[in-house]
């Protein structure tokens, strides 16, 4: 079988892409429902609610390390442990 990989992602917004598409909808809006911010969810928070670590958020590169240094303290003593790091949104790593 040949063509390319189209991530789970990327295969629902061009799904909600052809719906909209069908239903006269605006394309622009094609993600609502698949995304989630504006609040962004404080996953430290969670998983201390949940009895783990929580770490975060980390919102600059040059904290992120020190992040992972503790995260990797805290289950070297048999702990469970998040690290909340943030990404800008749109990032992706081949553009």
């Amino acid at each position: 079988m040949c063509g390319r990989y189209v991530s789970p992602k990327d295969a629902d917004i061009e799904r909600q892409w052809h719906i909209g598409a069908t239903h006269n909808w605006y394309p622009e809006n094609r993600w609502i429902g698949m995304r989630i911010g504006d609040p962004d969810i404080d996953l430290a928070m969670m998983a201390k609610s949940q009895g783990a670590v929580g770490i975060g958020p980390v919102t600059k590169a040059g904290d992120l390390q020190k992040a992972i240094d503790q995260g990797v303290e805290v289950v070297a003593k048999g702990g469970v442990c998040v690290v909340d790091a943030r990404v800008l949104p749109g990032y992706d790593a081949e553009g």
